[in-house]
């Protein structure tokens, strides 16, 4: 076998090695996306947890939040100004999440959920 032989085979081996460290790459590549939508999600759904619990565990801000959205004329200033920080803390919410879902970062199955809930 020649020296030219042998650099044919080690050009091959080497071009191999590169084509399975390719589909490796990809391979982890695609795991790791996996990974950090499910990190999002589970992090998002923490978040909406938390201010649904938040809000909706002290019964006087749930009395409140409950006139507001039937449109309760008799809410006082201070009641007012609760159910609306209450509606932005949920439309931040809902912006980011839409932004999330835009960026490609939730799926449209998850995001098509949470809209119609």
């Amino acid at each position: 076998m020649s020296l030219s032989d042998l650099a044919n085979i080690g050009g091959f081996v080497s071009s191999l090695a590169v084509l399975i460290s390719l589909v490796y790459l990809a391979l982890q590549i695609r795991q790791s996306a996996k990974n950090q939508k499910a990190a999002i999600h589970n992090e998002r759904n923490g978040h909406l947890l938390e201010m649904l619990a938040t809000t909706y565990s002290d019964k006087q801000i749930m009395d409140v939040c409950m006139r507001g959205l039937n449109a309760d004329t008799t809410l006082s200033p201070v009641e007012r100004n609760q159910f609306v920080h209450v509606q932005i803390c949920m439309f931040n919410f809902y912006q980011e999440y839409f932004l999330m879902f835009k960026d490609g970062m939730v799926d449209k199955a998850r995001y098509a959920h949470t809209m119609n809930t």
